[in-house]
């Protein structure tokens, strides 16, 4: 959607049931900032709100920041900080993206 209101995009978060916090996390500034911008004390030109529209209609930017997440989140569960098992980890990544590949032909 191209330049949407900020009751549209308000409404389109709520839809989504998107919170400040995570859409934050995605687009790399503090909730605290998609408050002001949320409520109209930034300015509407801002980039930061460019940015945040562009999040909020685009569901590839979801899935994309979600996925970011859980590999993020698997990794630390599992890496102990070796050099290492960090080699091992990004061989097998590398690994399931081949079998990946191979599976899509």
């Amino acid at each position: 959607m191209n330049n949407p209101s900020l009751e549209e995009l308000k409404q389109e978060i709520r839809n989504q049931g998107l919170r400040q916090a995570d859409i934050a996390r995605a687009i790399n500034c503090d909730q605290g900032h998609i408050s002001r911008l949320l409520s109209g004390k930034i300015s509407t030109g801002s980039k930061m709100l460019k940015n945040l529209s562009a999040f909020v209609f685009d569901t590839k930017s979801h899935r994309s920041y979600e996925g970011k997440v859980l590999i993020r989140n698997s990794i630390n569960e599992c890496w102990d900080g070796s050099l290492d098992q960090a080699v091992l980890i990004t061989d097998l990544l590398k690994t399931v993206k081949k079998i990946s590949a191979q599976e899509n032909k």
